[in-house]
């Protein structure tokens, strides 16, 4: 009897491992995590509490933060609020506004960066594929020195396959310092049940002393949306339906 219980307590271990190997991994949800020049903030990650929103305001980030005062940053996701397996928009929109005050402190390096990386693991629609991205920027420049920028990206990974990453959309200051919204930029992602969007917005100004002020506005938006695939195969079917409805129709009349 003992012997008949070793051979099948193996065979359950193994049922075992591999249940815990295919079992998916914790999600994150959604996150926002911010750098400046290079390092992680102390409280390096900001989470949604399930709501799809984290808005955070200055005095959330300030007192982290050297050369930088942020007035402002909100995103959203559908992440969390979309229905799994259904064709809801999946949609990433990160809006944030700062000052580069030097709060009290001269800048050394004369030039100085914000990363701002938001995360969400929760996407499980639009359910159409392939599926293709459309990334949107805009921004606003005041006062800036002619070594500022603003770059946007935005990521698509389904965990299978190598993520797939927008062109990287670049804002520069102009001589009336305006610069408008960029037209929106298609990457193509192929197919995926579930996936991760990670939006990436990096601002950097140009040399700024104690007192100064420059302002900045940034928002990126990310969407992934099934192609209409679905709507050309009605259509490639539809001469069939006709025909199996008239031959129907035909059989009643008989």
């Amino acid at each position: 009897m003992l012997h008949a219980t070793k051979k099948w307590v193996a065979p359950i271990l193994a049922a075992l491992a591999m249940t815990a190997l295919l079992a998916p991994s914790a999600q994150a949800g959604f996150t926002i995590a911010i750098y400046e020049n290079g390092s992680a903030l102390p409280a390096a990650t900001f989470t949604d509490g399930g709501t799809g929103t984290i808005q955070l305001t200055g005095a959330d980030i300030n007192g982290s933060l050297t050369y930088f005062n942020f007035l402002g940053l909100t995103a959203t996701s559908t992440g969390s609020t979309g229905t799994p397996g259904s064709n809801d928009k999946a949609e990433m929109t990160v809006t944030v506004s700062l000052d580069r005050q030097g709060l009290g402190v001269i800048d050394p390096t004369g030039v100085a960066s914000i990363k701002i990386v938001a995360t969400d693991d929760q996407f499980s629609f639009p359910s159409g594929n392939p599926k293709y991205m459309t990334t949107s920027a805009s921004n606003t420049f005041s006062n800036d020195a002619t070594d500022s920028k603003r770059t946007f990206q935005s990521t698509f990974d389904n965990g299978a396959s190598p993520a797939v990453s927008s062109a990287l959309a670049t804002f520069i200051p102009t001589a009336l310092n305006l610069s408008p919204g960029q037209p929106d930029q298609r990457t193509d992602v192929g197919s995926a049940t579930t996936f991760t969007l990670t939006s990436t917005t990096i601002i950097t100004m140009g040399p700024a002393t104690d007192g100064q002020k420059i302002g900045a506005s940034s928002t990126t938006k990310i969407l992934a949306v099934p192609e209409p695939g679905s709507m050309a195969l009605g259509l490639i079917s539809l001469p069939a339906l006709l025909a199996l409805g008239r031959r129907m129709r035909r059989r009643v009349e008989a």
